[in-house]
Order: structure tokens, then C-alpha cells, then sequence
């Protein structure tokens, strides 16, 4: 099911998840583990998790493969598909957990909002293995599409933010805006850095 076309703001207390911008009532429920299923070249198999306890795991189409047949959305392909663990979190508290899920105030799908949890499992996996190689990780967002660049260090002068646009652009081809992260929110790469408030990109 795709996307409802509703905007309308979040409850209160809700979390705005730092990569994907997905705003969630409980940062407690997350994605742990993601890796391909052996069983299917087209599939991978993510643990899901609130707090300590594991309450099931996602399956969803590998990145950039679309597999033929009749199952799933328009075309063909595998669905993301949720598969609880016992009676602890249950396919109906994730409905109730994705109703209150918000995305540029937009109401999102079960399916969808799966999608980005594993998302920002990815990408904070990515910035981490960046950053322990002595590196900082770059991005820039478009219209249904993201560049995720590393840099060998974290530019802290105007000049060396000038040499690494200029390396993000060449590298790239695309001229920004870019943004750097800080360790805690994807920061302008400009002098006078500030956190990201933006909408989410993954």
C-alpha cells in the first residue's frame, strides 16, 4: 500500500530519526542486523528490535534489483513484509507504531515505514565504518535520489570546506548542497555549520 496523501503534524514525543528524517513515537523499535537471505539472491532478512528484546524480522527486495513475477507492487518484484516473533510486537502494534510514524508530515505505510527503519540502519552502519577509518561521510539529496560520498578527514577551516566541495563536486558531478556528518546531525559543508533541519533523505 503506498503513501496516504495526508499531511497533518506528529504527536507529541515523537523522535525524528537522524538520517532518514523518519519521525517515530518509540526510538526503542530498530533495525539491528541487516543481511541478504542465502535462500534468495533478491531478498534481505533484517532484525527488528525494541529496547533488548527481538520482536521479529523484515524482508525486502535487495537495493536496485527488481525481481520478475507476480509478486508484489506494480511489475512484479518481492514486498517488504514484517514477520513477528512470538505475541511481543504483533503485524497490529506495528500498524498502530506506523500510524503515528511521520515523514515531512506525511501519513506513511506500514511497508514504507519498515523500509526506513532499515534505511537508517544502512546508513548509520555506513558512517560508522567511515568514521572508523578516520573519515567523515558527505551527502547530498535530490529528488528521489542521494550521493553519499567519504572524506579522509573532517573539513574544519573555510579553506579545507573549499577543497572538499570542490573534491564532493568532481567526485560527484553534482554542485550540492552538501552536507557532512557531524556525529550526531548531517551539518551544511559551509563555514558556520548547523544541524540539519531539512527534510530526510535516504
Amino acid at each position: 500500500m503506498s503513501a496516504r496523501p495526508v499531511h497533518d503534524p506528529p504527536a507529541a514525543g515523537v523522535v525524528r530519526l537522524p538520517h532518514t528524517g523518519l519521525q517515530v513515537p518509540d526510538a526503542r523499535l530498530r533495525v539491528v542486523r541487516c543481511r541478504p537471505r542465502y535462500a534468495s539472491r533478491w531478498e534481505y532478512r533484517a532484525l527488528l528490535v525494541r529496547g533488548e528484546q527481538r520482536v521479529g524480522h523484515i524482508r525486502g527486495p535487495l537495493p536496485d534489483v527488481a525481481e520478475p513475477g507476480p509478486a508484489g507492487v506494480a511489475g512484479g518484484g518481492p514486498v517488504v513484509s514484517f514477520h513477528p516473533r512470538g505475541r511481543a510486537f504483533t503485524e497490529a502494534d506495528l500498524e498502530d507504531f506506523a500510524a503515528a510514524c511521520r515523514l515531512d508530515g506525511q501519513v506513511l505505510s506500514s511497508a514504507r515505514v519498515l523500509t526506513l527503519l532499515v534505511d537508517e540502519y544502512r546508513i548509520e552502519q555506513m558512517v560508522r565504518g567511515c568514521a572508523r577509518r578516520g573519515g567523515v561521510m558527505a551527502r547530498c539529496c535530490g529528488e528521489g535520489w542521494v550521493h553519499y560520498i567519504p572524506l579522509r578527514a573532517y573539513p574544519r577551516s573555510a579553506g579545507q570546506c573549499a577543497a572538499a566541495l570542490a573534491q564532493l563536486e568532481r567526485a560527484s558531478g553534482v554542485g550540492g548542497p552538501w552536507r557532512i556528518w557531524d556525529g550526531r546531525h548531517w551539518s551544511p559543508l559551509s563555514v558556520g555549520s548547523g544541524p540539519d533541519t531539512s527534510p530526510g533523505c535516504a
